[in-house]
């Protein structure tokens, strides 16, 4: 995703309110206002103002002159266009894209401006497509929503929802027991994905649960220590999915393990 940052300044109005400093500085076609230092450094909440309606066009929170924060993007008509968040200037969180009516079009993981994790595309207010990437910008998983109405989990094109590796560190020492699993959490709309990290026998009955990670994060690293094995025990990774798309109570929900 590329949005477009505000650049040079060419002229500073400033006047007091409450013994306040307001200052606004035109920036190209906009004119930023705020409480601007002397050497014109943003910092706090900063509101752009189209230089031409003088309508709000965007309002963002600055640090010592870099974005950091919230920012928000308008439409003309009042309507928000674009949310987001920064992190000592880079695009960290979910970028949220609406259409001029205000409804969703796309939602977007971005780590620190990398594109990873989930991206959801919308349709007349439903999800429509999802995508999940990993941390090197590659498409790990993609549902498209309009081929699986009413289908089964087993159904779907795309089989395969376990993406993990070991550390390399972790995994290059042969006299250490422990492994760093790095683990990508996808969870689909309306699919309701649950991962787990557990112990099974040799039945792929479960022995204890490790770790229960977090629907909503993107990835987790857990630490599995191999001497805690029994004879017969492995590692594995336990999928449940609420398949809200199949009527059939007997076989909505269905489990996936991935022995490690």
């Amino acid at each position: 995703m590329r949005l477009c940052l505000l650049s040079i300044t060419f002229l500073i109005l400033t006047f007091s309110c409450n013994n306040v400093k307001i200052k606004k500085v035109i920036v190209d076609d906009v004119i930023a206002e705020s409480e601007i230092s002397n050497d014109t450094i943003y910092n706090g909440i900063i509101k752009f103002y189209d230089t031409a309606t003088k309508k709000l066009v965007q309002t963002a929170n600055y640090k010592a002159g870099v974005l950091d924060g919230n920012r928000i993007d308008y439409y003309s008509n009042g309507k928000i266009k674009v949310q987001l968040h920064y992190n000592d200037g880079k695009i960290n969180g979910e970028v949220k894209e609406f259409d001029t009516t205000g409804n969703l079009k796309q939602t977007q993981n971005l780590y620190f401006d990398l594109r990873a994790g989930s991206t959801i595309e919308y349709k007349n207010k439903q999800v429509s497509q999802y995508y999940f990437y990993s941390l090197e910008n590659k498409e790990l998983l993609h549902i498209d929503y309009d081929s699986i109405q009413g289908k089964k989990i087993e159904q779907l094109n795309n089989t395969n929802f376990f993406f993990y590796h070991f550390d390399r560190y972790s995994i290059s020492d042969s006299e250490s027991s422990n492994k760093d699993l790095f683990l990508y959490i996808p969870n689909p709309p309306k699919l309701n994905f649950n991962y787990s990290v557990c112990i099974i026998d040799d039945k792929y009955q479960i022995k204890q649960t490790i770790k229960e990670c977090i629907p909503h994060e993107s990835w987790e690293k857990i630490n599995l220590d191999y001497s805690i094995l029994k004879t017969n025990e492995s590692f594995a990774i336990r999928l449940t999915i609420d398949n809200e798309f199949d009527n059939n109570d007997d076989t909505r929900i269905a489990y996936m393990f991935k022995k490690l």
